[in-house]
């Protein structure tokens, strides 16, 4: 789910057809945050 929150915003960033309705200014907010929850969840996966 974050891989496509990730692609879907990035290239909605750069002018390429993507997902309709996706606004530009909270995708930069949407990428960091899938980022980071996509790490965290490999972080615990790892820890156990």
């Amino acid at each position: 789910m974050s891989a496509f929150v990730i692609a879907a915003d990035s290239l909605t960033l750069m002018n390429l057809p993507s997902v309709p309705g996706i606004p530009k200014a909270p995708a930069v907010v949407e990428i960091i945050y899938s980022i980071i929850v996509t790490g965290y969840l490999l972080y615990r996966r790892n820890k156990k």
